[in-house]
């Protein structure tokens, strides 16, 4: 085997992958943490304490998987690129803007007003779309929340006019033609998925369905609660998707996403600012108990702060270091085997 021998920087991130290479699934590392801090394997009610332990134990553990802002410890970078290799079908979703961001603009997006965030998952779209020219794209778009990630507080709801919900939608995909990660010539729901959060409200309630057929919620008048005392994670044994206000959160929302039975077949990258990190350890937990399987779900997380040339460049050289490094690894991913 032909050894990859990068210079600078580029040395680092061979050795970053190698380390993820070995390195076995996020839940081998859970497991290994909670032995490390006395907890066992087994999961039991833990005190504030002993969660709090394991927080701190497992954000170390994450720091060595994290460039310049850009945290890839929920991603499985072999498996993407034999995903790909292999022919296998791929989605990713890096650009999901919400509509209260853009409501001074009646609800218009525009690449000269982006807010720093959506600068950056527009620009990571590209990268992807150039590794991944196969995959389809997908955004989940927001126009349902008023706060971002999970809010839990009961303020109303904006309700949005119809004619903001369009115009957002219409610049939305305006942006990813512009920016040539959609082509003019690709068909909504077959190359590409722009998806209204609002719309997942109904399979959200049939997400419930499924999970309490199987003894995962708790409800306590209009509040709906996830719990799963075997939770990979024991800091998500329990996860609110509803609130005592009855408003869904995106817990529920992104992960009634994933109901569709071809979903287990797809291998799924979502990109995301870190403040989303615990929100999708929290996704992870539910799409487990739906037989997602681990090697089908991987997340990339950025610092909203950063720049976006940045956060292309770290997240491209990782990607071309991956594609040399695993080019000689006897390594093709099979569903079948995982």
């Amino acid at each position: 085997m032909n050894k990859v021998n990068p210079t600078g920087h580029t040395r680092d991130i061979a050795v970053f992958l190698q380390s993820i290479y070995v390195r076995g699934f996020h839940g081998e590392q859970i497991r290994h943490a909670k032995e490390a801090v006395g907890l066992g394997v087994e999961n039991s009610k833990l005190s504030k304490q002993q969660l709090n332990t394991l927080a701190k134990y497992l954000n170390k553990l994450d720091q060595p998987y994290q460039i310049q802002g850009v945290d890839f410890s929920r991603a499985q970078i072999s498996l993407l690129m034999n995903a790909r290799t292999a022919g296998y079908p791929i989605e990713f979703e890096t650009f999901g803007p919400y509509l209260t961001d853009y409501l001074q603009y009646e609800g218009n997006m525009h690449a000269s007003h982006l807010i720093p965030e959506d600068s950056i998952g527009l620009s990571l779209a590209g990268v992807m779309r150039r590794f991944f020219p196969s995959a389809r794209l997908i955004s989940l778009y927001d126009e349902y929340n008023v706060q971002k990630g999970t809010v839990h507080r009961s303020e109303e709801l904006t309700h949005f006019t119809r004619w903001h919900k369009e115009n957002f939608r219409a610049s939305l995909l305006a942006l990813l033609q512009y920016a040539a990660i959609v082509p003019e010539d690709a068909v909504d729901g077959k190359d590409y998925l722009l998806i209204p959060e609002s719309s997942r409200v109904p399979d959200a309630d049939h997400l419930v369905t499924q999970l309490e057929s199987r003894g995962f919620i708790f409800r306590r008048g209009d509040e709906i609660v996830f719990v799963n005392e075997d939770a990979e994670n024991p800091l998500y044994q329990r996860v609110i998707l509803r609130t005592k206000q009855g408003r869904w959160l995106c817990e529920a929302l992104d992960a009634a996403n994933f109901l569709k039975p071809e979903n287990q077949k797809i291998t799924h990258l979502v990109v995301l600012p870190d403040y989303m990190k615990a929100q999708q350890d929290k996704v992870w937990e539910i799409l487990r108990t739906l037989n997602i399987p681990r090697a089908h779900y991987h997340n990339i997380f950025y610092n909203p702060t950063m720049l976006p040339q940045t956060a292309v460049r770290i997240v491209t050289e990782v990607f071309e270091t991956a594609e040399t490094f695993l080019a000689d690894k006897d390594s093709i991913y099979s569903p079948e085997s995982l």
